[in-house]
């Protein structure tokens, strides 16, 4: 498919939003379902391009296949589901460089802030690319296939291999730092890695497949370990990236629920019982939001874990949300990807290319760029032209 420049609207988009929306007095929930509402929001398409077409029935982890964005060298890199590693331009989708591999990737890449990209590999390989040219700047060999995100620090990189094992490696050389090699457990896992939370101190907070939470300090020793497991004892990954608010640490076990815990000693201050939660978001300072894999939107207290708002989005596998242009974006198997309001439930468009977006997407050079599970990498813009109720416009 050749890049098309410039078209609005090129794919069928939905808009939707919470008409109709009910509200619980005995526990302040708002219940909203998705009710069209046009006029919410618009997308422009700039330009979509095929990384790679998987085969008709590949069957893959969420985690497989993703987008980085080396704004600086004006390059987006994509890893298809084919082995096919793209870095391509920003401004018309043109193939920059390309390389292939043997395998099947199993990991999504990450960018630096200048023109590093990195990537774990299913061999058990960390690399490091210039996003300019696809060289590889260094590699690292570990013990372990690589099935998850590179969190990139301000001097580390880290990542969590299939073993349990987190490493961190110096950002410039790739030379090893330290290890940390958590339980492996025996029962059924999540084929994927969270992203690691860096502090401002250096030290890092890292969930593991065990349904640990682990603060390590900034030469791998640990401070302390939280158990956010449940009692089934089998998919309890810690599978998110935590978020530090409220003088609390926010994440959760797939089947576990969503937890808080305090940062000076590990312990578990409050838990919701809410499977299968992604990433959490921080809204402002009392208030974090977060989907779940089973397309519930919600709305939390973060010093209490006051469940406020709940949207179903109707959809099944929802990612992780990143924010753009005022809203949140979560992609999801088949509904597309939605734009959402931060703070409350209302749904402001859907962008739907027909086919499920498995990657979550990724914003950079004021765009959005999402890769749908037929290896068609989309750059697109979603811009608000009315607000929910009872809000202003920005």
């Amino acid at each position: 498919m050749h890049p098309e420049r410039s078209i609005a609207l090129a794919l069928a988009l939905l808009a939707v939003g919470c008409a109709g929306v009910q509200r619980d007095t005995d526990t302040d929930r708002l219940n909203a379902s998705v009710m069209a509402a046009q006029g919410t929001a618009i997308a422009h398409v700039f330009w979509s391009v095929s990384i790679g077409e998987p085969e008709p029935f590949d069957i893959n982890a969420r985690e497989v296949g993703g987008v980085a964005v080396a704004a600086e060298a004006g390059v987006v890199v994509a890893c298809g589901r084919t082995g096919q590693i793209q870095g391509r331009s920003i401004h018309d989708g043109e193939l920059v460089w390309q390389m292939t591999v043997e395998f099947g990737l199993q990991s999504t890449p990450a960018a630096g802030g200048h023109n590093d990209i990195y990537l774990g590999m299913s061999d058990g390989r960390i690399l490091s690319l210039d996003a300019r040219t696809g060289d590889i700047v260094w590699s690292y060999q570990a013990a372990s296939p690589f099935h998850g995100a590179v969190t990139v620090g301000e001097r580390s990189v880290y990542a969590i291999a299939a073993d349990n094992t987190l490493y961190a490696m110096d950002r410039a050389t790739g030379q090893l730092l330290w290890r940390h090699a958590q339980t492996r457990p025996t029962g059924i896992v999540l084929m994927g890695a969270p992203h690691v939370l860096e502090n401002e101190d250096g030290s890092v907070v890292a969930g593991f497949s065990d349904g640990r939470l682990v603060r390590l300090s900034p030469r791998g020793d640990v401070l302390w370990i939280a158990d956010l497991s449940s009692e089934q004892r089998q998919l309890v990954d810690v599978d998110v990236r935590p978020l530090a608010m409220a003088d609390v640490y926010v994440a959760s076990s797939f089947t576990g629920g969503i937890a808080a815990v305090d940062p000076g000693t590990g312990r578990v201050i409050w838990t919701v019982d809410e499977q299968g939660a992604t990433s959490p978001v921080e809204v402002d300072d009392e208030t974090l939001t977060l989907t779940t894999s089973g397309g519930r939107m919600l709305w939390l207290r973060a010093r209490t874990g006051e469940v406020l708002r709940v949207l179903d989005l109707e959809a099944e596998a929802v990612t992780a949300l990143v924010e753009h242009n005022g809203m949140l974006l979560a992609a999801s198997k088949g509904q597309g990807v939605f734009a959402l309001g931060a703070a409350s439930p209302w749904i402001f468009t859907r962008f739907d290319a027909g086919t499920g977006f498995s990657a979550a997407p990724v914003v950079g050079a004021d765009s959005v760029f999402a890769l749908d599970n037929r290896g068609s990498l989309y750059r697109f813009q979603l811009s608000r032209t009315s607000a929910p109720p009872g809000t202003v416009n920005p």
